[in-house]
């Protein structure tokens, strides 16, 4: 079974369980809900939230090729109705054949930036669509493994480079680049987010290596020396811990402090 097989029955499961979940438990929870949002209302309490998670599809795809190891922790905090400050921090470790030259690149990156609520999906739970932008950074290192000479003549064979002055690791490699993010945010239960979001991204600098390239870059993905646009995925499980506060309260400190 390959790796696409496995994100999709991944994700399947996810999401049956996820709407068996909600329809058994809509009926019962509408009434509740509609009472308590009414007494929000009334009371003119504000939720917001913290929430903090991982990247779930690193993990799968670390156990399901021997090239590759990751992971990623996520984090969010929401600071309007619709606007969220998000965090992600991670570690990738991938090895790849490219053309003539076998290599391996690893390091840590950071991304920061915001994600925008634009609409719930369902009326009455606690799903969205959102929009993101993220600012991208990487600390990596390349490391060449082995190298084929081509040979113009077929008679004689490709001759295998193992050890020459070109076979050694780059370090202190950087990258920065920008993420353009489109998802979706699902409560499976409460407080427990699940997320699906695809990205975009553009490369916007690189600290290249001296006689080499940066072709894989941690965080950002694939590059190639024609094309600067990368792409990505992440489906992350989270926690999200709500915070209120009573916004009229706040309201009548401001006017009594302006006072």
């Amino acid at each position: 079974m390959n790796k696409e097989h496995i994100y999709i029955f991944f994700i399947s499961i996810s999401t049956l369980g996820l709407y068996g979940q909600q329809e058994s438990t809509i009926d019962s929870f509408n009434q509740l809900e509609l009472q308590s949002d009414t007494l929000e209302i009334q009371r003119g309490r504000v939720a917001y939230s913290i929430r903090a998670g991982i990247d779930i599809s690193r993990p799968i795809i670390t156990m399901t090729n021997d090239n590759f190891s990751g992971f990623e922790v996520v984090g969010d905090v929401q600071i309007s109705e619709k606007v969220s400050v998000a965090v992600e921090i991670g570690n990738e470790t991938k090895t790849i054949q490219s053309e003539q030259i076998n290599f391996t690149s690893g390091g840590s990156f950071l991304k920061g930036g915001f994600d925008f609520k634009i609409s719930q999906t369902i009326k009455g739970l606690n799903n969205q669509i959102f929009l993101g932008v993220r600012f991208g950074k990487s600390i990596h290192s390349q490391q060449v493994n082995h190298y084929i000479i081509w040979n113009k003549n077929r008679f004689w064979p490709e001759k295998e480079v193992t050890s020459s002055n070109a076979i050694k690791k780059y370090e202190s490699l950087s990258a920065n680049w920008l993420e353009i993010i489109g998802g979706v945010k699902t409560e499976v239960l409460p407080n427990i987010f699940m997320a699906f979001s695809i990205r975009l991204n553009h490369l916007l600098s690189d600290n290249v290596p001296d006689n080499f390239d940066n072709l894989f870059i941690p965080g950002f993905n694939k590059k190639t020396d024609n094309n600067k646009f990368g792409a990505g995925f992440n489906y992350t499980l989270s926690y999200a811990l709500p915070i209120y506060f009573n916004k009229s309260s706040k309201q009548k400190k401001s006017k009594t402090n302006k006072d």
